[in-house]
């Protein structure tokens, strides 16, 4: 008997590859909470700019050209801010922008849309306090700051400023007094002259809060 295999015989009943795991067990499912919604309620005020987006949406029947002067009334909600940034056809990058300043007035061209934001500080009109505060603001070259008494020498005072020269440096000195009988919570706001340059610093403001203890 001829019990021979020829190679297609023999390469046919080769074994089969081995079988593919189809199921594997997974580890145990944690459940999470969402905690920020849950310590903090989010801010549901419902805001001025949402009705006029509504009322521009309800006219045109898109957001093409949306802009309005509440917007500034979404400062402290991340998720609000990238919705209504959504809704205004602004750049996605920076622009060059030309500015020219005549007279105290800024102009300002550029080739696209933009928002300018400016801040002004006006006199608030028909409320009157019945405390007062006493105020005084004293200007000095710091390089020219004392004058001397020609009696005694140790004995100096401080030099007004009669005129402001150009490129020299001025220091300014603001004492405020609460002359009251109470302690009074004010806001102080330091500005530099109109026209100067800030010399140790890059702010041109100041802002601070101070309790001023009485007399």
């Amino acid at each position: 008997m001829d019990t021979r295999y020829d190679e297609c015989e023999m390469d046919y009943m080769a074994p089969p590859p081995a079988p593919v795991q189809i199921f594997k067990p997974t580890e145990a499912t944690v459940e999470y909470q969402e905690r920020e919604y849950y310590t903090e309620c989010p801010s549901t005020e419902i805001r001025k700019i949402w009705f006029d987006l509504v009322d521009y949406f309800k006219t045109n029947g898109n957001f093409s050209n949306f802009f309005s002067k509440n917007i500034l009334e979404i400062e402290n909600n991340f998720s609000e801010i990238l919705f209504l940034l959504s809704t205004i056809d602004l750049p996605f990058e920076a622009i060059k922008c030309k500015t020219q300043l005549e007279n105290d007035i800024l102009n300002v061209t550029v080739s696209t849309r933009l928002i300018i934001l400016t801040k002004e500080i006006i006199e608030e009109e028909g409320i009157k306090s019945e405390q007062s505060l006493m105020i005084q603001q004293r200007f000095f070259d710091i390089n020219d700051k004392f004058i001397y008494s020609d009696e005694n020498p140790d004995l100096q005072f401080e030099k007004p400023v009669k005129d402001f020269v150009k490129r020299t440096i001025y220091e300014s000195n603001l004492v405020i007094t609460n002359p009251t009988s109470i302690p009074m919570k004010v806001q102080v706001i330091h500005e530099i002259p109109r026209g100067s340059i800030s010399y140790r610093s890059l702010d041109t403001m100041k802002i601070e809060y101070l309790t001023l203890s009485p007399l």
